[in-house]
């Protein structure tokens, strides 16, 4: 197994690394003569020897090197060049993994480095695995981080056990690279060590811990993760939690207790909070009397709308059927005081659409039309009219309210990807196909 080099020079390293890239890579053992012990020194004359050749094939790139990649005008552009020189084959490794070291700390530099990772990323960097490990070792921070990012796109076993085994030394800066790298490389053995690392302060590591552990961990990793999920402060951490907990949760008292704090009213935006109530219906044992009783707290506190929504249809899955009764009683009741209120009447039309119950949900979204000054309301309200008249079989009502709506292609195939039967209906019903054919006119 390759060990890490230290604080060797990262030019020395390099050197090394690229003589071991060209014993492996050049045939200059076919040389009459050649012996084994003779081969670096070989290596390293026939890469001299080439070196002017590809240094001059690869500077007409060098300037769009320099170029950013993030940047949205440049991507394509970029794209296209990398492409150029990947073509140009594995002559072009030694020098692109020279130039992963900046030359200094510019944007510039820094460019050049990443878009010369991309290129190598191109070549298959299953086979240059050896340099890569020594810059791995070496003291260049820049360079350390890509030549990890390629390793977790070689495919290669002695990558996956360098990493594994260096990861405990690895310098802050290359943690979250690593992890990534080791989940791309499908190492399992490294689940203890990643599951560690969960709890750390920076976001982005904890991202990369909870992708791993989700993919390649186990229910052992449960404890570290509620651990982490109790202490974290960024919401939009949360459905990486939820992914976690959706295939190792599943039914687990401790892991449902873990999500309620996040349930406090205020706490977290209403959708997150919507979507930790849709997990609550697969982490919390059925008849979990908890759960349950927290859900029922929140309809009966005001929560009427999307986190009242949610709370019902979870009552529902964990075998406690008054959820439903308890949001709708509610719902009633606003729209008795307010029985012209557009959105309290499209309120109440979403709780019948969320539990299929179409034809109360069409009353509510034509009376919530019908009191509606709004465009943008009268165009959300018409989509999802349209979609319940579907359900009713009420095609022709269902294409004059999208006609009313102006709904465009994009509307309609932003409908069919939540509701596969208004997908069917707009190749199978004649007037929805009219429609169809006028939209894309």
């Amino acid at each position: 197994m390759f060990e890490p080099v230290g604080r060797t020079r990262c030019g020395a390293v390099l050197a090394v690394a690229l003589t071991s890239l060209l014993a492996w890579s050049t045939p200059v053992s076919a040389q009459p003569g050649a012996r084994l012990s003779e081969l670096p020194a070989l290596a390293r004359e026939r890469n001299e020897r080439q070196r002017p050749k590809v240094e001059a094939t690869l500077a007409p790139y060098l300037k769009a090197f320099e170029m950013d990649y993030a940047a949205a005008a440049n991507k394509a552009y970029l794209d296209r060049r990398f492409d150029e020189v990947a073509a140009l084959g594995d002559s072009m490794v030694p020098a692109l993994l020279e130039r992963l070291t900046p030359s200094d700390d510019t944007p510039e530099a820094r460019n050049i480095a990443a878009n010369a990772a991309r290129v190598l990323g191109r070549l298959g960097p299953a086979g240059f695995v050896a340099p890569l490990l020594q810059l791995v070792g070496g003291e260049n921070s820049p360079a350390r981080v890509h030549a990890v990012g390629l390793l977790g796109k070689s495919g290669h076993p002695e990558a996956a056990r360098y990493l594994d085994a260096a990861l405990p030394r690895m310098p802050k800066s290359a943690l979250t690279a690593t992890v990534t790298a080791l989940r791309q490389l499908g190492h399992r053995p490294a689940a203890t060590r990643v599951a560690a690392l969960v709890s750390g302060s920076d976001g982005a590591l904890r991202s990369a811990c909870l992708e791993f552990l989700t993919e390649l961990g186990s229910s052992a990793d449960k404890a570290s993760v509620l651990q982490a999920l109790r202490a974290e402060v960024q919401d939009q951490q949360i459905p990486l939690y939820l992914g976690f907990l959706h295939k190792f949760g599943i039914g687990d008292g401790e892991s449902a207790a873990a999500l309620m704090p996040m349930l406090e009213i205020g706490r977290l935006p209403p959708p997150r909070q919507a979507q930790i109530i849709h997990a609550l219906s697969v982490v919390a044992p059925k008849g979990h009397e908890t759960t349950i009783a927290r859900l029922r707290a929140l309809i009966s506190a005001g929560e009427i709308h999307e986190v009242g929504r949610s709370c019902a249809s979870t009552l529902a899955a964990l075998g406690d059927k008054t959820g439903r009764k308890l949001l709708f009683d509610q719902l009633d009741d606003e729209v008795r005081k307010n029985p012209k209120a557009a959105l309290v009447l499209a309120n109440r039309g979403d709780a019948s659409l969320a539990f299929e119950q179409w034809s109360d949900a069409v009353r509510d979204y034509r009376e919530a039309l019908r009191h509606s000054h709004s465009p943008s309301l009268q165009k959300e309200v018409g989509l999802k009219l349209a979609r319940c008249s579907v359900r009713v079989k009420d095609y022709r009502r269902a294409v004059q309210a999208l006609r009313d709506a102006g709904a465009s292609r994009v509307d309609l195939e932003a409908v069919a990807d939540v509701d596969p039967t208004f997908k069917q209906a707009l190749t199978d019903q004649a007037d929805l196909r009219a429609l169809v054919r006028d939209l894309n006119r």
